[in-house]
């Protein structure tokens, strides 16, 4: 027994185009599209629809790999899914004036009252990775645009947990540089005044390195950003990234060294 669960933005919901390929969604999926990542657990694909509302005329669907037995059960039980956790990010994340594209659905299939797979539907975007400005002789006024753009984050109360140059955007125009963020299915939030640095850590210490010299450029902007106090921000962040990046060496590491194992024998 199969069954479909979705939610389509209040925007688009008047749109009858949309709202078929919504509920179609898990048949079209595999059929049509344009495939833009096709990786070990995600697949993207590209829909362009003949829709009256322009910002739902290119759409992305991201679905989401399925789940062991285990997580399955999690996931239909005691976790909202990662399509619906996105979808509510992203519409949190435009209410804070923080870009994402556009959330306008997601949809859940069921098998047995299990989730079987998972969709997050949104806004196409040409805008691309800001991580490949960000080596060398990287763009200062973009980099100082990206700490601006945390700092805003943050007072937002929002936490990414995965700020890596893939995630974070930029869409390029001649009068202006618009940043945004994508793969937010694991974005927290809380009222700002509670967030604290140590609820932040892992959008300070989770992207860049700390030998390039973007990074604690971008962590100074921040911190001007923000009103902290410079010297004592940069030492705190310092011992943050620090203690992150040797544990991360550390699980490399003895990762290696299982895989050695398995494969002498």
């Amino acid at each position: 027994m199969k069954n479909i669960r979705y939610k389509i933005a209040d925007n688009f919901l008047a749109d009858k185009t949309l709202t078929n390929f919504i509920t179609r969604l898990d048949e079209v999926f595999e059929a049509d599209g344009e495939t833009i990542f096709n990786g070990s657990r995600n697949v993207i694909k590209r829909f362009r629809l003949p829709c009256s509302e322009p910002s739902c005329q290119d759409v992305v669907v991201k679905k989401f790999g399925k789940k062991d037995i285990f997580h399955q059960f999690i996931y239909s039980f005691f976790r909202k899914s990662k399509a619906e956790r996105a979808f509510f990010n992203g519409l949190k994340l435009m209410s804070v004036g923080c870009e994402t594209p556009c959330p306008i659905a997601f949809v859940e299939r069921r098998n047995c009252h299990l989730l079987d797979s998972c969709y997050y539907v949104t806004s196409y975007t040409s805008a691309i990775s800001i991580g490949q400005f960000f080596v060398g002789d990287f763009d200062r006024p973009l980099a100082r645009k990206f700490a601006q753009f945390m700092a805003k984050l943050h007072e937002g109360g929002i936490v990414h947990h995965d700020l890596n140059g893939s995630n974070v955007l930029v869409d390029r125009t001649d009068s202006s540089d618009v940043i945004s963020v994508i793969d937010i299915n694991r974005m927290t939030s809380k009222p700002p005044q509670k967030l604290t640095l140590a609820d932040c850590k892992d959008d300070y210490v989770r992207w860049g390195s700390a030998e390039d010299s973007v990074y604690p450029f971008v962590m100074r902007e921040y911190a001007l950003a923000r009103g902290f106090e410079v010297n004592d921000f940069m030492a705190i962040i310092t011992r943050m990234k620090a203690q992150h990046d040797s544990s991360w060496r550390r699980r490399k590491r003895i990762s290696r060294f299982f895989k050695r194992l398995v494969g002498k024998k």
